[in-house]
């Protein structure tokens, strides 16, 4: 199973932490919530552990071309959009084209060799395809988890509380979503007029989405602005709703509870090490930075 699968990667990107020494600081997500969901997506395409940083880099420029650390000289956020796209397009095309003539079981071979009424799908679909997986499955993941540790770390008595029953790791990873709610928004264009809740909207207009704002919606959630793991059911919006319903919303789930479970049986816990630095985006909400300062249990007990 794709869940079992899972914890073994994540104490490897602990294992690389933990080589540092048993006690110290570090970037949570440079060195723990960046790599875990770029391993996973690595995994399952097959991707080389080399090209990592470049994707990682890329999928950064699509998601937040507004940072002026993924801009390059004299780029506007459009052109840097763009130039990480047309890079990731690239990089998987000449990837597909590669791998449809072996014989692997990955999800870029099996997507290059599909074939739809005896068709190859467009090289555009295909790019499409992995563009989105590479992206959506490392950024917003990668958020979920940072942000569920900084809340965590604001709520002690609820690490306590995790660390002393695993099985509340569902519960948790809901609520992590719904507080974190790693999509901002999304716009989406109204095709026809209607009143909603006293406004009028016109057909072609333009409306965004704020799912954070759904996801803290009085009507639907007792004690909104409250991290809890008693909510049930937990019913936000994190992945979106009906036809846009996210793709990857049951690998996201299983791989934020797998990162939750390994933290807690291998850490004692984490404390704020630093100021935190949020990624600027519109879209996007997460940390580009997040200082922490970590203990180990002892051996015996995080491999428990």
């Amino acid at each position: 199973p794709v869940e079992a699968a899972l914890d073994p990667l994540a104490d490897e990107v602990i294992d690389e932490l933990e080589a540092e020494g048993s006690a110290g600081t570090c970037d949570f997500v440079e060195k723990l919530a960046t790599p875990f969901p770029m391993a996973v997506i690595a995994w399952l395409l097959e991707v080389p552990r080399a090209d990592w940083p470049v994707l990682f880099e890329w999928t950064n420029g699509v998601v937040a071309p507004n940072e002026p650390e993924y801009q390059r000289p004299g780029e506007t956020p459009h052109e840097t959009r763009l130039r990480s796209s047309k890079a990731l397009y690239d990089y998987f095309d000449a990837l597909a084209r590669e791998r449809e003539r072996g014989d692997g079981d990955d999800l870029v071979t099996l997507l290059a060799k599909a074939r739809v009424d005896g068709e190859r799908l467009p090289p555009h679909i295909l790019s499409s395809y992995y563009m989105l997986l590479i992206v959506a499955g490392n950024e917003t993941t990668r958020n979920a988890i940072s942000g569920g540790l900084q809340a965590l770390i604001d709520h002690p008595d609820l690490w306590d509380q995790l660390a002393a029953d695993p099985g509340l790791a569902k519960d948790a990873g809901e609520e992590c979503l719904r507080w974190t709610t790693p999509v901002v928004q999304m716009a989406r264009t109204a095709t026809c007029d209607v009143e909603l809740h006293g406004q009028q909207i016109r057909r072609g207009d333009t409306l965004a989405c704020f799912y954070a704002s759904a996801n803290r919606d009085e009507r639907v959630f007792a004690d909104p602005f409250s991290f809890r793991f008693d909510r049930r059911p937990n019913p936000h919006l994190a992945f979106g709703i009906g036809e846009h319903f996210c793709v990857g919303a049951h690998l996201a789930r299983i791989e934020l509870r797998a990162m939750l479970r390994r933290l807690l049986a291998r850490f004692e816990r984490f404390e704020t090490a630093g100021p935190t630095e949020r990624l600027q985006s519109s879209t996007t909400g997460g940390f580009k930075r997040l200082p922490v300062r970590y203990r180990f249990r002892s051996p015996g007990a995080a491999r428990a």
